[in-house]
């Protein structure tokens, strides 16, 4: 005993004390943390921490009051910021169980929702609120609210709340004012909301006014169309909104008014019910006088085990502008109908039956036109007992009958749908969309049918469709027609996926045909969709079918499709195309649809060429299957071949796919070309496809091989795309493979060989016959080993020197042409080496050129260098083709209005040039009364894309012949110092063996000659004339000075001829007999005098020509000494014979046979 009143005296005496200690201390740090500032702060530092948060600025205690500048908190799914806070409270009153708060405010508050994945599970029971404490909020105030889920802002703002909170059993909310912004309105709302009970059904008592002004004129607030009303006050409106009841029992009314708009709408609602609504008066007057009223009541039925409730309601509209009333947001319209339902539910669910009808009154218009009309029809939904839910298998529609008339437009359906007898005709004559709604565009006519049940219909439709004139045949803008029918049902338990419900039918016929194009079923189709089938199902099919499509021109492409079916990212199909044509009707058919209107060169090579075609393809994550196209019949013509073929005997292009690992599939492509006359191509190549978001594709990184295999491939296909003036023949065999990508680089590798070459230049005489070729490509070097042209000795030249040069000259037939160098693709450089060795480039009946010597060309695209020397071993250039060149006559001027356009080189090269080009000893110019030879060389050279040139070229002896004399090239130098068209000049012609050698000297440029008369020893300038014309010194009587003076002037004066100005085409003075019908033997075969001379004077003539059309000629002739005058009309009768009618001194007709034969 004594012992235990030890224990407790030892307790009290150190346990108390501690007690007390710890309460006074506990006491004084609530104390501390409640009435001062530095105790506030640490607490709310504190709680902030706790809650990943922060808090700033704050001033005074949470007894009297504390304001925070900033307060930010970070809970699970939401974030809060609030700024400004101020809390004031009577704390004194939680002795009384009471939590009274003088003011709780701020400035702007922000909460962020996010999304944490975690459901609140649902709560079983009905809701009840049960408040430890009372609440009392004097005063509760926000500046502004923002919301966020998810980072996206609520559409909405609120700003300026001014309210105040009760609740203890009950709560009492009064909203001073809140307004609520939005882009197209703002509102201002004020009322009191009243919970008289904290739990459910919730009790209420809500009255609520709101002020509303709209932003602009697209608000729906603002009514535009009102008359005689300034904007702002069109943009405001009113309403009162109260609720009295509970969720099992709501009575609404809402009553609300803008200037020209009242609405009065009571309502009865059980929230709680699967059917909320009780019953409805709606009642609508627009500020013209027009009006809308609804009525709904709700006849209830909960006798019975299955409940039955009626809903039926009647809508009226008494001249009602639906413009006025929407704003705007559909086309002007005046409405003015009866109309009534009347639906039965079943467990306030699933509707059994449904009656409608609709009444428009002829008054009614819409969008400018006259409307009426009527909408009849019933609708019925038997119930499933096994489902609980309707069978809407066995939905059935009765009496429908909708006929509108919108001015001349009508539309009707009428008809029934359930049965196996049931069907509805439609009917529609819309002639213009837009009379409908202003955006839609065109016409439309349509008929047809559609009848059955929901498990069996069918149906057949005709339409056409016009978007602008019904006559037009451009695509995009002819009408369009189609032709539908097909039959089928749905549900399950046949035919496709029979374990799914889906629709299952078989298309009868189809036809669409649009600005020439179609399409056109040619036997039934199957066609199937499972939209429940799962990702491992097929969810459609497509059976097997011929289709039609028309094309321009009356052609056509016909498919054959073996079937397609899909499901998820997953399809296959198969068919083929069989016997197509590709003739010139055909393949402008298809270009005309790329708006083509040339018609290619290329397509009158095709020889009623027919193709095959198949393909059968599968999708499954990659592509695979196979592709093919072969020829089955036809040719192909060879350019300039006078319809000569190419002899095909195979093409065709084959296209394998194996799916691999993945999305990748592996691709396999080959080309067959076989022809007797071109040999044979074989061309392979393969890759890998990858598959992205279900498309198959080429990457740009994916790998490429391929080869390409020629065997003595013609190469006369190229003359399609040379032109008519060259020619290009041969044969090539290549052995050529490559790798790499799209997006590069590119390996190659390989070789061609050409033997047989043949380019040919009609127009230049050039010919390059018998080549051959040696080429390979290492990676991207193409390496030109030889590119060689024996010389071919075709033609013979006219000019005896030259061709006794290269007949008996033993190396002149042994020339030879090469060419050889390399070429880098990737940066388009390269060198060239061309040698030629007695090569004759040119070879013409007028003309001809034979050359030795080498050429460099050296390339680094764009700039170009040409450099090196050739040296002429023979050539000849016969003056007489100038002659054979058209030109325009005298009197013909040609004008024009403005000067012809200039056109820049698009080949963008960057040509420089540095060629020698030596004439050698061997070369001549005769013609035109000139035989010379041509000695010297010439510097060719380019820079910026001037053409300029340096050297000299010198006559070699040689004469010249023009007015009927003959005169001696004493001199003749050809300087060239720049430009090729004007070099400077200077030759000598004189006439020898006379006692004065009287001639012509040309000095100056081309551009500017000038032309004087010298003579040895010389002489007066008449003189020096007569001696150069008449060979003789002037008459002593003065009678030819005359003509010599006016022929002088003619020849020397620089301008147009004095005989071209008297409107002749020739002039001259001529030696022998006069009147002679122009036979190409001599007068006289035996000399009758050993000093006779036809140059004298007493055999010369004055000879003056015109040429008429069709080979007509009018010559005079009139003798120099004496009166003799002979007057000769010439015809050609054909090429060789002409006629001769002679009059004058000599008279006769005579006929000429010509023939020259050469040696």
């Amino acid at each position: 005993m004594k012992k235990r009143r030890s224990f407790l005296r030892r307790l009290l005496w150190w346990g108390l004390p501690t007690v007390v200690l710890l309460v006074a201390l506990a006491t004084s740090l609530v104390a501390w943390v409640l009435l001062t500032q530095a105790g506030t702060r640490a607490a709310l530092r504190m709680v902030a921490s706790q809650l990943d948060g922060k808090v700033e600025a704050i001033e005074g205690d949470i007894w009297h009051g504390v304001k925070i500048g900033r307060l930010v908190l970070s809970l699970p799914g939401v974030d809060v910021d609030a700024s400004d806070l101020v809390l004031r409270g009577e704390w004194r009153f939680l002795m009384e169980k009471q939590v009274w708060v003088r003011e709780l405010s701020a400035s702007k508050l922000s909460v962020a929702l996010s999304d944490t994945g975690e459901e609140e599970p649902p709560k079983e029971g009905p809701v009840v609120v049960d408040l430890p404490v009372g609440i009392r909020v004097d005063k509760l105030a926000l500046g502004e609210f923002v919301l966020t889920q998810d980072g996206t802002p609520l559409p909405v703002t609120v700003k300026g709340l001014q309210a105040s909170i009760a609740a203890a059993d009950e709560a009492q909310l009064r909203l001073g004012n809140v307004e609520i912004g939005h882009d197209m309105a703002d509102a201002w709302i004020s009322g009191e909301v009243r919970l008289e009970k904290l739990a459910e059904p919730w009790p209420m008592d809500v009255a609520l006014s709101v002020h509303a002004k709209g932003r602009g004129e697209d608000s729906p607030v603002c009514l535009k169309a009102l008359p005689g009303r300034p904007a702002d006050a069109a943009c405001e409106a009113q309403a009162s909104l109260q609720l009295h009841g509970s969720l099992e029992q709501l009575a609404v009314a809402l009553q609300g008014n803008a200037p020209g708009l009242a609405m009065d709408a009571k309502t009865e609602l059980a929230l709680q019910a699967a059917f909320p609504l009780r019953d409805a008066a709606v009642a609508l007057t627009l500020a013209d006088g027009s009006s809308a009223t609804l009525n709904v009541e709700l006849d209830r039925d909960a006798g019975n085990a299955v409940q039955r409730d009626r809903l039926r309601g009647e809508l009226q509209a008494r001249r009602l502008d639906l413009g006025l009333l929407s704003g705007g947001a559909v086309p002007p319209g005046v409405l003015t109908m009866n109309g009534s339902f009347d639906v039965m539910l079943r467990d306030q669910s699933w509707p059994e039956w449904l009656d409608l009808k609709l009444d428009i009154a002829d008054a009614s218009r819409w969008n400018g036109q006259p409307l009426s009309g009527k909408v009849v029809a019933r609708a019925e939904f038997p119930w499933s007992e096994a489902q609980q839910a309707p069978d809407w298998m066995q939905a059935r529609a009765s009496g429908v009958d909708i006929a509108l008339a919108l001015g001349t437009d009508r539309l009707s359906l009428a008809g029934g749908w359930g049965t196996p007898q049931a069907e509805m005709k439609l009917d529609a004559a819309l002639s213009q969309l837009a009379n409908w709604w202003p955006s839609l565009p065109g016409a439309v006519q349509a008929k047809g049918t559609v009848g059955g049940t929901v498990g069996a219909h069918r149906a057949r439709l005709e339409a056409n469709y016009a978007l602008g004139d019904r006559k037009s045949t451009t695509l995009g803008e002819a009408p369009v027609q189609a032709k539908v029918d097909l039959e089928g049902g749905w549900g399950s338990g046949r035919g496709f996926q029979p374990t799914l419900t889906g629709w299952r039918g078989t298309l009868r016929s189809l036809d669409v045909s649009h600005a020439g194009l179609g399409a056109a079923l040619q036997r039934p189709m199957d066609v199937a969709f499972m939209p429940d089938a799962s990702a491992s199902q097929w969810q459609w099919q497509v059976g097997a079918t011929a289709l039609r499509l028309g094309l321009p021109r009356r052609q056509a492409l016909e498919l054959e499709s073996l079937g397609a079916r899909g499901g998820g990212a997953r399809w296959q199909t198969a068919g083929r195309i069989n016997a197509l044509a590709l003739n010139r009707d055909w393949i402008m058919s298809v270009l005309s649809l790329a708006e083509v209107k040339d018609e290619p060169e290329a397509l009158g090579l095709l020889r009623n060429l027919v193709l095959d075609g198949a393909w059968d393809l599968r999708f499954d994550r990659a592509l695979g299957g196979h592709v093919s196209i072969n020829r089955r019949s036809g040719d192909i013509a060879l350019p300039g071949g006078g319809g000569k073929t190419v002899g095909l005997e195979a093409l065709g292009v084959t296209v394998d796919l194996v799916p691999g690992r993945g999305h990748d599939s592996q691709a396999r492509a080959s080309l067959v070309l076989g022809s007797k006359l071109l040999g044979g191509v074989q061309a392979d190549a393969d890759t890998t496809l990858s598959a992205r978001n279900g498309v198959p594709g080429l990457d740009p990184e994916a790998r490429i091989n391929a080869a390409l295999r020629t065997d003595k491939l013609d190469l006369s296909w190229v003359n399609m795309f040379a032109g008519d003036a060259q020619e290009v023949h041969g044969e090539l065999t290549a052995n050529l493979t490559a790798q790499g990508s799209l997006a590069g680089p590119w390996n190659l590798q390989g070789g061609v060989n050409g033997q047989k070459l043949r380019i040919v230049r009609i127009d230049d005489g050039i010919r390059l016959l018998d080549g051959t070729l040696s080429l390979r490509i290492e990676n991207d070097v193409v390496i030109l080993d030889s590119l060689r042209f024996p010389a071919v000795l075709r033609v013979t030249p006219p000019e005896w020197r030259t061709r006794t040069w290269i007949t008996e000259e033993a190396d002149a037939q042994n020339g030879f042409l090469n060419v050889s160098g390399r070429w880098r693709l990737t940066d388009s450089s390269g060198k060239l080496q061309v040698e030629l060795h007695r090569y004759p480039i040119v070879q013409r009946n007028d003309r001809y050129a034979m050359f030795s010597g080498k050429i460099d060309v050296e390339a680094a695209l764009p700039k170009v260098d040409i450099t090196g020397k050739i040296v002429a071993d023979a050539g000849w250039v016969s003056a007489d083709m100038l002659s054979a060149v058209p030109t325009l006559d005298d009197d013909v001027h040609v004008m024009t209005t403005q000067a012809a356009p200039h056109v820049e080189s698009e080949d963008g090269l960057d040509m420089s040039m540095d060629l020698v080009v030596d004439l050698g000893p061997r070369f001549y110019l005769t013609g035109m009364g000139i035989d010379s030879g041509l000695t010297g060389s010439l510097r060719l050279m380019m820079k910026n894309g001037q053409l300029s040139a340096a050297g000299t070229l010198r006559t070699r002896g040689g004469r010249f012949e023009a007015y009927g004399q003959r005169l001696q090239l004493t001199r003749g130098n050809i300087t060239f110092q720049g430009m090729l068209d004007n070099p400077l000049l200077d030759i000598e012609a004189l006439r020898r063996g006379e006692t004065v050698e009287a001639g012509v000297k040309v000095t100056g440029t081309a551009q500017r000659p000038r032309i004087t008369l010298v003579s040895y020893p010389n002489v007066s300038e008449v003189e020096k004339l007569s001696w150069l014309i008449l060979g003789r010194g002037p008459d002593q009587s003065g009678n030819d000075t005359a003509l010599l003076l006016a022929v002088g002037a003619s020849l020397f004066s620089g301008g147009t001829p004095m005989y071209k100005q008297l409107g002749l085409d020739d002039v001259g003075i001529k030696s022998g007999a006069m009147g002679t019908a122009g036979s190409l033997l001599p007068d006289t075969t035996v000399a009758s005098q050993a000093s006779g001379n036809d140059d004298s004077v007493e055999n010369q003539f004055l000879v003056a020509s015109k040429r008429f059309s069709d080979g007509l000629t009018l010559t005079v002739e009139q003798a120099l000494s004496g009166s003799g005058l002979v007057a000769r009309l010439s015809y050609w009768i054909s090429r060789r014979l002409s006629a001769d009618l002679r009059a004058g001194e000599v008279n006769g007709l005579g006929l000429t046979y010509r023939r020259i034969y050469q040696e």
